[in-house]
């Protein structure tokens, strides 16, 4: 079965070849297409994309589903089941440790290069990295009404704003959602936004920081 699957990867990559390298305009260097879109050079990525996200893609689709089922249960359900808001999302504190073992594996096969190394690392990282990444969306759900709500910023320039940043660079956003998941592990930042004379639980003296 694995020869089979590989097979078939192969063969897609060489297709996907041609039609990349047919799809040029006229005057592009066929030298630089040639060694960017081979079919080994699309091989090797494509073969690294697949054992890279493995156990992310898996868990997106079941995440996924999930949710299909959690909004049909909350809309046509007899019981009393709300629908999932990204805005209320925390992610466990437990999963900040694979994130960074993950890291860390994926510096080290920096130094020592190893396909099993490099695959675990990575499906390490990207798959806690989702949940961090879904918390950082909530922060930005509930920044976005803040500014609504506070300073009077029209949602129409947020939404044209949240656009213009992806079309730039969306892996750039990512990165900060991630980050600003991680940073409220120890800053509670959506607390902080939504009411400001409430407790800080952030771990300090006695926990009684204010």
């Amino acid at each position: 079965e694995g020869k089979v699957l590989d097979g078939l990867i192969r063969e897609f990559s060489s297709e996907l070849s041609g039609m990349l390298a047919n799809g040029l305009p006229e005057g592009y260097d066929k030298d630089i297409a040639a060694s960017s879109f081979s079919p080994d050079g699309v091989y090797g990525s494509f073969r690294e994309a697949l054992l890279y996200t493995f156990f992310t893609g898996t868990f997106c689709l079941y995440a996924s589903a999930a949710w299909i089922a959690r909004s049909l249960v909350a809309r046509f359900g007899k019981r009393g089941v709300r629908p999932f808001r990204v805005a209320y999302f925390s992610v466990e504190p437990f999963f900040f440790f694979p994130l960074v073992i993950g890291m860390c594996g994926a510096i080290a096969n920096r130094f020592s290069p190893s396909p099993v190394l490099s695959a675990v690392s990575w499906n390490l990282v990207l798959s806690s990295g989702f949940f961090f990444a879904l918390q950082g969306m909530g922060i930005l759900s509930v920044t976005l009404a803040w500014l609504r709500a506070r300073k009077g910023v029209p949602m129409a320039l947020l939404i044209v704003g949240i656009v213009v940043i992806c079309l730039v660079g969306w892996v750039y956003l990512i990165g900060l959602l991630l980050v600003a998941g991680v940073v409220e592990l120890f800053v509670p930042l959506r607390a902080r936004m939504l009411n400001k004379d409430a407790v800080d639980p952030t771990p300090g003296s006695g926990g009684e920081n204010q």
